[in-house]
């Protein structure tokens, strides 16, 4: 990982660090921005805060790990605050939380994904939609890997589009069999 910025405090023997400034984290396929920082680099743990713009160029190993399908493509989460957990691979974004992926969008008050248990929860005005698929509700809970999904809301709204016959000329009707 590589991290920018212009002041940072930080203590070696127990690991905790401040970035009071913009700060900038880059690992493969993955480029974190944020008004400033603060965790521990002994615990793999950090917190961005302020204007949080992550985007991954859809090959993260990350992604890989947490049941991203491949060729996903590129994607972007933006939040108030990211903490993120490297050792037991939690990330957890709160604060305006929105996520684009493909034709895939998503809202929430808060987020968590846990690439251990593969689950992704998402909590308070949630609202997502993939093409013209939409849910709206108070929560969800997905596994990245079995696609299970659990909702809550009062109400939980889904809608799906109608499904439309494929364009083109309909098939003529078959004759009869003659007896």
């Amino acid at each position: 990982m590589t991290i920018v910025t212009d002041t940072s405090d930080s203590n070696y023997n127990t690991g905790d660090f401040t970035m009071p400034h913009h700060v900038k984290f880059t690992r493969p396929g993955t480029t974190v921005n944020g008004d400033s920082a603060r965790g521990n680099f002994k615990a793999d743990h950090v917190t961005i805060m302020g204007h949080v713009v992550m985007d991954d160029n859809g090959n993260a190993p990350e992604g890989r790990a947490a049941g991203a399908p491949s060729g996903g493509g590129p994607s972007q989460l933006t939040c108030n605050q990211l903490e993120i957990d490297s050792k037991q691979k939690v990330y957890v974004a709160t604060g305006d939380v929105h996520f684009t992926q493909g034709t895939r969008r998503g809202t929430a008050d808060y987020g968590k994904l846990d690439q251990s248990s593969h689950t992704l929860e998402l909590r308070g005005n949630v609202h997502l939609a993939d093409g013209e698929s939409t849910f709206s509700g108070d929560y969800i809970r997905y596994d990245t890997l079995t696609k299970d999904v659990h909702t809550e809301g009062n109400p939980t709204e889904l809608t799906q589009p109608a499904n439309a016959p494929a364009p083109g000329k309909a098939p003529a009707p078959k004759p009869s069999p003659r007896r």
